[in-house]
């Protein structure tokens, strides 16, 4: 997988191949080829990033806020690049992010189930009372998946509890009921707080 951001984000062959892929520098390059080919709308979508930002100076986000480069030289244009191409898209995920970040405050605020703590990259982390638990997990759960733009990408979200940030195990909702995602791996507590016999 690290290999495959690499290459979305600019990644060239010596270091791939001195890297994850550890093999010389033509296989290296025959492997970025062959995901360029393989994937051709996204290489056609990259290139177009690419030149927009060195010909127009900006890109933007799915949301429409842009990302502008004022002074593009010989020593810059490769970072330039790089940041055409990542903008799009960790842009529009962390917007995605802070639009659901905002609705869930909102609504803890509301109706007292507890409050938002931070974010950790795509993450949100939250204090809930334990007696909201159950509908503060669904709460979040349709939150997050509910796009805020149009598209046909489904949107998923792990969920995770735990006593603190250290200790935390996965959940998944079945029937309207939270349980553990692993439940022959469940810890005591995670077992008490889903009521699990």
């Amino acid at each position: 997988m690290e290999t495959v951001f690499g290459i979305m984000y600019g990644r060239k062959a010596p270091s791939l191949a001195h890297g994850e892929l550890n093999c010389s520098v033509n296989e290296a390059q025959r492997y970025i080829d062959n995901f360029h080919k393989k994937y051709s709308k996204f290489h056609k979508w990259m290139l177009k990033m690419e030149n927009q930002a060195i010909n127009e100076g900006y890109v933007t986000t799915a949301f429409g806020h842009k990302r502008r480069w004022s002074f593009i030289t010989n020593d810059n244009i490769y970072s330039v690049k790089n940041q055409a191409v990542n903008t799009p898209i960790q842009g529009t995920a962390s917007q995605i992010c802070m639009i659901a970040l905002t609705r869930l405050h909102n609504a803890f605020k509301e109706n007292n189930w507890g409050r938002v703590l931070f974010t950790v990259h795509d993450s949100i982390v939250f204090n809930v009372k334990k007696a909201h638990l159950n509908e503060a997990l669904s709460l979040i759960q349709a939150i997050m998946t509910d796009a805020p733009l149009d598209t046909d990408v489904p949107f998923v979200v792990d969920i995770e509890i735990g006593p603190s940030y250290k200790r935390v195990e996965g959940v998944k909702c079945v029937d309207g009921k939270w349980i553990p995602s692993k439940p022959h791996k469940a810890s005591d507590w995670l077992k008490e707080v889903c009521g699990v016999v």
